[in-house]
This record gives C-alpha cells, sequence and structure tokens, in this order.
C-alpha cells in the first residue's frame, strides 16, 4: 500500500483547519441593518425624557467608504412631544490591524419635533469619530466622539457593544451620553 497517497490529503486537512482559524469568522462589518428600542431617552432643553425607536442601516461601498443613515424617533413623556433625527452620510473607515478600525462619518442632520405648541423642523450635519473593535472573537465593542450642530451645537459619546449569536447576527446595548439628547438602548444588527 502506497501511503504517500494518505499524507497529502492528511496534510492538506491540517494545513486548511489551522489556517482557517486564523481568519476571524466574526469580523468588523460595515453592511448591515439595525432596530434598536430607545429605552430611556433623556432632553436637557426640555426637562423631559421618553422612549422609542431607532432604524439604521450602513452599507460599505469600498474597503475603505462607507454610506449610512440613522432614524430615532421618540415620544416624550411629560410633554406629548414627538422628537425624530435623521441622519444620513458617509464615512471612511481606516484600518489598526485585523480586529480594530477607525473611522469618521460627516451626515446631514434633520431634527423635527412636533408637539400641543406646533412644528419644529431644523437641519445641520454631525461628525463622528471613533473605533470598532472585536475583543473576543463573538464580542464587538465601539466608541465615538459626535459633534453634532442643529441649530446650536452639541458634544457626545457613543459607547456600544454587541454579540454575535451568529456571524451575520448580533445584539447589544449602546449608550450616548455628554449632550443634550442622551439615550439608553438595546438592538439587533442584521450583516449582508
Amino acid at each position: 500500500m502506497d501511503t504517500r497517497t494518505f499524507r497529502h490529503p492528511a496534510a492538506v486537512l491540517l494545513v486548511t483547519l489551522f489556517t482557517g482559524f486564523s481568519t476571524p469568522l466574526y469580523a468588523i462589518d460595515y453592511s448591515f441593518v439595525e432596530g434598536r428600542f430607545l429605552l430611556d431617552a433623556e432632553f436637557d432643553d426640555v426637562d423631559d425624557d421618553g422612549d422609542g425607536f431607532r432604524f439604521a442601516g450602513s452599507f460599505q461601498v469600498t474597503n475603505e467608504i462607507f454610506a449610512f443613515a440613522k432614524y430615532d424617533d421618540v415620544e416624550l413623556d411629560d410633554s406629548d412631544v414627538d422628537f425624530s433625527l435623521l441622519r444620513i452620510g458617509a464615512g471612511y473607515i481606516h484600518p489598526l490591524d485585523a480586529s480594530w478600525d477607525a473611522n469618521v462619518s460627516l451626515a446631514y442632520a434633520d431634527a423635527e419635533a412636533d408637539g400641543p405648541g406646533g412644528e419644529e423642523d431644523e437641519s445641520g450635519f454631525e461628525l463622528s469619530g471613533g473605533v470598532r473593535g472585536m475583543v473576543k472573537p463573538q464580542i464587538e465593542v465601539r466608541a465615538s466622539l459626535n459633534y453634532l450642530d442643529i441649530e446650536d451645537s452639541d458634544t457626545y459619546f457613543t459607547l456600544g457593544g454587541d454579540y454575535y449569536i451568529m456571524p451575520n447576527i448580533s445584539a447589544g446595548i449602546e449608550l450616548d451620553m455628554g449632550g443634550d439628547y442622551e439615550t439608553v438602548s438595546i438592538g439587533a444588527k442584521f450583516y449582508f
């Protein structure tokens, strides 16, 4: 019996197994749709809070460029005001290593408040810079510093983390804090 024919397939199998593990199964991806429940949204300007939802989507156009949209809708508890915030923009991705990216983005921003006193609509822009990384094979964390300029300027931090249930589905928590509009949210993302 010629053992050379068996050694070759076994060697190929071993090489494939070990090199396969060096490539992360769960990697940072900028093409997704997302739904979040805003459990606690606080507004310093009106001293009120509420809850609502956020829908977002992002598409990685090239290895370095992504386009995105986010829509927040919040109903305030005490003042009977509905607030919405739409952001549409693009960003640049700079890989730091195999597990971490830095990114910057610029977005058109439109805020609308609708209540007993009437409707108010203002627009401006949002500039963000941050990092995203995989701290464990199934755990992603992110942090960003954001500057929102709609009528008045506001600077806030975003901290978040997601657990990948499957390679294309994650769930997690996100905090927007330090500004006039602060949120705590839970949600899920589907990557495509």
